[in-house]
Parts: structure tokens; C-alpha cells; sequence
């Protein structure tokens, strides 16, 4: 709603007059548990679609999938570390949320390699 909004920008606003930076994981981390336990509710709509949003709903399916298809291949791959390595797309609608996570792997192999190859999981 546009209340918590006005609270979670006010909240920003008093960080940002304290010269408290988010650069580091910690000051993140901080940032993010006191607007959790101060400003939503645990049982808000807002916070359950928060807890939709972190890599324990992506990691443990794309793990399974991975050792299902061939027990190596999860050793030949590693994370995409760039802008679309790891993407969130949130769609409201009349029907309501959906959250849809779309992870993407890379080979160990150079790109120049005929083996190269990515996967893209959603």
C-alpha cells in the first residue's frame, strides 16, 4: 500500500541522513532486517512476496534437475555474473501474483569452445 511505501522510503530518507552506506553485505543486511521487523507485518501480503525473492526457491530444483539429467553436469557449470544471471519477474494481475525466478549457468568451457554451452532455468 501506499502508507508502507511512504514508511519504507522515510526509512531510506533517515538512513541516507546518517551517512549509513549499503555497499557492504552487513549494512544490507541491516538495511533490509529493520524494514522487515519495523516497518512490515510478518503476515502482509508485501512480506510474503518478499520471501518469495531469494535464491532457496531456485537453487534446490535447479540442483535436482541438474543430478537428474547427469550427475556431472553439475560440476560443469557455474553461475551467470551479469545483469541477467539471475533475474525476478513479479506479474499482477486480476487472477493475482506471480513470482517467476530465471536462473542462468554457463559451462566451464571457454565460449570460443564447440562445448561451451548455457542453461537457463525458470
Amino acid at each position: 500500500s501506499l502508507h508502507i511505501l511512504n514508511q519504507v522510503k522515510n526509512y531510506f530518507e533517515k538512513i541516507e541522513s546518517q551517512n549509513v552506506t549499503s555497499s557492504s553485505t552487513s549494512n544490507l543486511q541491516f538495511i533490509v532486517n529493520d524494514i522487515f521487523s519495523k516497518i512490515l507485518l510478518e503476515d502482509s501480503k508485501t512480506c510474503k512476496l518478499c520471501k518469495l525473492i531469494h535464491q532457496e526457491i531456485i537453487l534446490p530444483p535447479s540442483f535436482r534437475i541438474k543430478k537428474l539429467a547427469n550427475q556431472q553436469l553439475q560440476q560443469l557449470t557455474k553461475d551467470i555474473r551479469a545483469n541477467n544471471g539471475w533475474q525476478i519477474q513479479i506479474c499482477i494481475d486480476q487472477d493475482g501474483i506471480t513470482v517467476s525466478h530465471i536462473r542462468s549457468e554457463q559451462s566451464l568451457e571457454k565460449i570460443t569452445s564447440l562445448n561451451y554451452f548455457i542453461i537457463v532455468w525458470e
